[in-house]
């Protein structure tokens, strides 16, 4: 158990992927302007990557919020990103669930825990120092 499952690689995968999908159709959605959905997406990922600060003009972490500001709207851009970027969460979340379900089935798989196990550990570390 030192090590993640070795399908955790392939789910994560997945669910980027999925996610990607999802932000390009929420674009697709609630694009009026007729931008390019997927430049736009990347626009979104861009921006919802951004640490979220209004930062100077010409700085390149606040460019991708100014374009869905442009294409959007304040409230609808605020909306998307925030959207996005909770989707991805739930979406690693699970994936990362399903990981912990696995150590804790070898957990439940080793049975119940000796009450005095721990009485007796410390017992023979003593009786290990003692015979030192």
């Amino acid at each position: 158990m030192d090590r993640s499952a070795p399908e955790l690689a392939a789910r994560i995968a997945r669910a980027v992927s999925g996610w990607q999908d999802q932000v390009i159709r929420l674009v697709a959605d609630d694009n009026s302007k007729s931008i390019d959905s997927k430049r736009l997406s990347l626009v979104t990922f861009t921006a919802m990557l951004g640490d979220g600060s209004d930062r100077d003009e010409a700085d390149i972490v606040s460019r991708p919020r100014k374009i869905l500001l442009f294409a959007f709207g304040a409230v609808a851009s605020r909306e998307l990103v925030t959207r996005a970027r909770s989707d991805l969460t739930e979406r690693i979340r699970l994936a990362l669930d399903e990981e912990l379900l696995r150590f804790m089935a070898v957990l439940d798989a080793a049975g119940p825990v000796d009450p005095v196990a721990g009485v007796r550990l410390y017992q023979a570390e003593y009786s290990l120092e003692a015979a030192r």
